[in-house]
């Protein structure tokens, strides 16, 4: 499976409204849950700093959507509605049959 990767802050005000607005929704969590691993990396703790340095994150909420190796099927920056971001994520699933 694919990986997506929210990386996020503790302070991110964005990420919050993505947690409260985006991923709770029925939707959201179906298309997620049965097309990707999923994972929040927080990325001022523990491990999280460097792998936000190995990814280039400079903003945050940054989403990464990996192949099961790590490599990059697409990267999105901000907060956004629900229909925007399930449609990345379809772009992401598209990129990987490419």
């Amino acid at each position: 499976k694919p990986i997506f990767v929210d990386v996020y802050t503790d302070w991110c005000e964005p990420c919050k409204w993505m947690d409260k607005h985006v991923f709770n929704k029925a939707e959201v969590g179906e298309l997620m849950n049965r097309e990707f691993i999923n994972v929040k990396v927080n990325a001022e703790k523990r491990w999280g700093a460097s792998f936000a340095r190995q990814y280039l994150v400079q903003a945050y909420p940054t989403f990464l959507f990996l192949d099961p190796r790590g490599e990059i099927l697409l990267i999105s920056k901000g907060s956004k509605p629900a229909g925007r971001f399930l449609n990345e994520a379809r772009k992401a699933l598209k990129n990987r049959e490419n």
